[in-house]
């Protein structure tokens, strides 16, 4: 039976420590995410993600090396992402300002305080799986959540939505955005590709885009 508040097929969890991840997964699912993955090392997520569709990722500010800033900026800019505009949401017991300011430059959607109580963390990803962002590519670099004063809702530029509300697939699997530009500029004279739009496990619709940029739903 699905849960009266579900809040979306799945999230994963960055993080170290096999009782803290355990914690959270149960946390995730009494609010009702449906499916959680748990991965320790950031790297090895970016891996990941690269191949598997996800609703939210909770990041560890306390990994080593700093590694939850530079995840968090790598996915941003990392073309091979079919996904890289998904919320980020960083963990962390360290409140200061320069954490938090480095946060938001890295690409990160919010922040919520460790110890993670249910109800923040449940209020957090119901405001970022609901309502979802703006994101936006700078001159200057920075590749994330829009926080600009007025974000005109019918902003029609490259980057008015994110694509975390749905995923692409073709027929060789999921691919980013700027993947599937770039089959489609290298498509022979003629070709035709089917796209599908996929939100967690459920098809939400089906296109066919020809080699001469037209893009129709595939059942006409």
């Amino acid at each position: 039976m699905q849960h009266p508040h579900a809040l979306g097929p799945s999230v994963l969890i960055i993080a170290e420590g096999p009782s803290f991840c355990m914690l959270l997964e149960q946390m995730l699912h009494d609010i009702g995410v449906a499916a959680t993955t748990t991965i320790d090392e950031a790297e090895a997520a970016q891996s990941w993600l690269r191949a598997n569709a996800v609703d939210a990722v909770l990041i560890d500010s306390d990994l080593p090396k700093a590694s939850a800033l530079a995840f968090a900026n790598r996915i941003r800019c990392d073309t091979a992402q079919f996904n890289r505009y998904l919320p980020l949401v960083l963990m962390s017991a360290k409140g200061d300002a320069v954490l938090m300011h480095q946060a938001v430059k890295a690409g990160f959607d919010s922040s919520i305080p460790k110890p993670v109580r249910r109800r923040q963390l449940f209020g957090e990803l119901k405001r970022l799986l609901e309502r979802p962002r703006v994101y936006i590519r700078s001159p200057s670099g920075y590749c994330g959540p829009d926080r600009r004063r007025r974000v005109m809702s019918d902003y029609a530029g490259e980057d008015r939505r994110r694509e975390g509300s749905f995923q692409l697939f073709t027929e060789n699997g999921p691919v980013s955005r700027d993947a599937l530009e770039a089959l489609h500029r290298n498509a022979p004279e003629g070709a035709n590709m089917d796209v599908l739009l996929v939100r967690g496990a459920q098809v939400i619709d089906s296109y066919r885009l020809d080699s001469s940029a037209n893009l129709r739903r595939a059942n006409g």
